[in-house]
């Protein structure tokens, strides 16, 4: 497991509390096509296997995904050793503008990302963000925050970064990063109802 990606959202009406596991591929197909609809019914359907949703006259039934509620994995996350806050919309357009110079080649992994690094410049210690394919280069940078510690960098892959600014029109006001302490560290980025912990790749520009 690389990445997880979590969306907390405020239910209109909560009839009775549960949990239950659905396909996310089928899931996503059948909001795709209740985007239009005002309300969302969800009910979990007998043994919490799948989900029948309900938007206006339409009802779709979504098979589970196979794992029992309890049983879905996670990304631990150890104790958090370096954090920052940047304008989420700010942070996501940098992110969105490296992205097409991220690598595709298979061989140098530590390519197949964008990389988070402390870098002098303008005479300023900054955060810098960069993409390259080995040819070519993009850099991005922002201020660097007092909460960064000992953070040297991290190289998040290109899975992350492409679910983040897919997920940008759901983030607005702050975006809290953190970094916990493992080797290679793990990301943590939380901005509106939408978490997501990503581990990166073991590397340097």
């Amino acid at each position: 497991l690389d990445i997880e990606a979590a969306i907390t959202l405020q239910a209109a009406m909560l009839d009775e509390p549960g949990a239950f596991v659905v396909d996310g591929a089928a899931f996503a197909a059948a909001l795709r096509k209740s985007a239009k609809e005002a309300l969302i019914l969800l009910h979990a359907r007998e043994g919490g296997d799948g989900a029948v949703m309900q938007s206006g006259r339409g009802k779709v039934s979504v098979k589970g995904a196979g794992d029992k509620v309890g049983e879905h994995p996670h990304i631990l996350f150890g104790e958090a050793v370096a954090a920052a806050t940047y304008a989420a919309p700010a942070f996501l357009t940098n992110l969105a503008a490296l992205a097409p110079s991220m690598g595709k080649c298979s061989i140098r992994d530590e390519l197949q990302g964008v990389a988070l690094q402390r870098a002098e410049l303008g005479g300023a210690e900054r955060l810098a963000l960069v993409a390259t394919d080995g040819e070519t280069i993009g850099v991005a940078s922002l201020p660097l925050s007092a909460e960064c510690g000992a953070f040297g960098g991290a190289i998040l892959p290109a899975k992350a970064v492409e679910a983040l600014v897919a997920a940008r029109k759901l983030m607005s006001g702050g975006m809290h990063i953190t970094a916990d302490g493992s080797t290679p560290c793990k990301l943590r980025f939380v901005a509106g109802p939408l978490t997501l912990t990503s581990k990166t790749i073991d590397g340097n520009y």
